[in-house]
């Protein structure tokens, strides 16, 4: 399939990249900042384009999309360069939007046991926890113990927060590795002093 001729615009160099729970591929390029989302139908060869729309407030809140997450529930969470949080409405095949979270750069996502999610953000909060009944959140940065507000993005998909078998959540920063216990709510922190750099 060639898609260069009917998406001439489309972005070259995917850093989210997955497959939904209908089997379709989804990515996004955040180097850029008007392309938005692709969805591409395995089995029809469709590619769909989805990108913001100021007059629709069901559309992406953002362009530059940092991050594509699929959760414990199979829900697709969409991140962006200092946008909104969007969940993607797979019945209306379009978003929900959550500004209460506020407009951070989220550049991963990840989940606990318990199904709250957590969200690694780059020059605002450090690390963000929302509640998995989406309803509440707190902040856990440099003044909780976090190395740095600055939780960096991977160069490859899929760029989730990386958790271990223990369930902690493996955050790099600028100032070194910071490990974060969801029971505790406390972190561990390496850095050049510890051989890390």
């Amino acid at each position: 399939i060639s898609i260069s001729d009917p998406y001439p615009s489309m972005t070259e160099r995917p850093i989210s990249l997955l497959e939904d729970r209908e089997g379709n591929i989804w990515w996004a390029d955040p180097s850029v900042n008007d392309k938005g989302v692709y969805r591409f139908d395995q089995e029809t060869e469709r590619l769909d384009h989805f990108a913001h729309d100021p007059e629709d407030p069901n559309s992406l809140p953002y362009n530059e999309m940092r991050h594509i997450f699929r959760d414990r529930s199979d829900n697709l969470w969409f991140s962006s360069d200092g946008g909104t949080l969007a969940l993607f409405n797979f019945d209306s095949n379009n978003f929900k939007r959550y500004p209460e979270f506020g407009d951070h750069s989220i550049t991963s996502m990840g989940q606990d046991e318990e199904g709250n999610y957590y969200f690694g953000t780059y020059s605002t909060v450090g690390l963000l926890k929302v509640g998995k009944d989406l309803k509440s959140f707190e902040t856990f940065g440099e003044e909780k113990g976090l190395l740095h507000n600055d939780i960096l993005i991977t160069n490859r998909p899929p760029n989730y927060l990386v958790r271990g078998n223990s369930g902690r959540f493996y955050l790099t920063t600028y100032r070194g590795l910071s490990i974060f216990d969801p029971g505790s709510e406390s972190f561990r922190n390496f850095t050049d002093t510890d051989g890390f750099f």
